[in-house]
């Protein structure tokens, strides 16, 4: 985003065409945007998401248009002309980012409906206040995203549009990472281990798997954190934290693997294979057949009855 505003600001100011002017625009690369921000929407949804050494190959693309563009600007130019003239070559570094960026949009807002309609996959309680400063900012990227594909198609002679969305984009990052980087999650991220030194976390992990055992409380498909908290008789921010910290999940994906592992007891139970998978599911703890099939996919990687019946 930065590099577009200069960019911006060297065409008009005539600092791009100005001799030995240094050619950062060679860094200006499309492909930065889609990696970055499925980095961003995954940190967003899952508050045991961690930065791994593999990521860093989701940006080989943007390290290979640059090192292109490094080339010729060195004059090192194995083409016979410009790359612009090459088709391949604007699809590579426009389209690919474009729909990379259109279709990331597309999930993040196919994962926000699912947090609120369905309640297989819900943020944790407490962090509805923050909703309205991360909805502002893919409000105004999804804005981008359209009028990038517009333009793509009607020219670019209005580009002047974007650059002003950009300019507001940079003004609302600055301000709310200023104020708090933590709300851009749409889950509640637990605090650290010192705030709850009154409490001993093993006892408290085996009094979470019996009460989970005993009462099956996952059954119940708008269990929340509060709730469960409240059974425990434990701050909702603490029992965040034990399943954070020592299950790597977030709470809704914690009694949904639950869930998960009960559905698949019953169904191979004698009992179970009188019923419908729909049927288990429901007495599992899900509230529809599709969050049902999408958590047993994201848990096990393929449907249900290919699980169950592999043959």
């Amino acid at each position: 985003m930065a590099l577009e505003l200069m960019f911006s600001w060297g065409s008009y100011s005539g600092y791009n065409q100005s001799p030995g002017a240094f050619p950062y625009w060679v860094f200006m690369t499309y492909h930065i945007i889609p990696p970055s921000l499925w980095l961003f929407i995954s940190c967003s949804y899952h508050a045991a998401f961690r930065l791994k050494p593999w990521h860093a190959l989701l940006f080989l693309p943007a390290l290979a248009e640059v090192l292109i563009h490094s080339l010729f600007k060195t004059g090192i130019n194995p083409f016979s002309a410009n790359l612009l003239d090459y088709r391949a070559w604007v699809w590579f570094t426009d389209y690919i980012p474009l729909a990379g960026f259109i279709l990331l949009m597309g999930y993040f807002w196919y994962r926000f409906i699912q947090a609120y309609q369905g309640k297989e996959f819900k943020p944790d309680p407490g962090s509805q206040r923050p909703h309205s400063k991360l909805l502002i900012i893919m409000c105004s990227l999804s804005l981008l995203s359209l009028l990038w594909l517009t333009f793509s198609f009607i020219g670019w002679d209005y580009f002047a549009v974007i650059e002003l969305l950009l300019v507001l984009l940079f003004f609302v990052f600055s301000f709310l990472i200023f104020f708090d980087i933590r709300s851009l999650s749409l889950v509640h991220h637990p605090g650290n281990r010192e705030q709850f030194s009154n409490y001993d976390d093993q006892i408290q992990l085996h009094r979470l798997t019996n009460i989970l055992e005993e009462k099956q409380l996952f059954t119940q498909p708008g269990l929340s954190l509060k709730e469960l908290s409240r059974e425990l008789n434990l701050p909702p921010r603490y029992l965040s934290y034990l399943i954070n910290r020592y299950h790597q999940k977030n709470f809704s994906e914690f009694i949904n693997e639950h869930r998960i592992d009960a559905f698949i007891t019953k169904a191979r139970s004698p009992e179970g294979k009188q019923k419908t998978l729909l049927a288990i599911a429901l007495e599992s703890g899900f509230n529809s057949k599709s969050s049902f099939n999408q958590v047993f996919r994201d848990l096990k990687g393929k449907p249900p009855s290919e699980y169950l019946h592999p043959d």
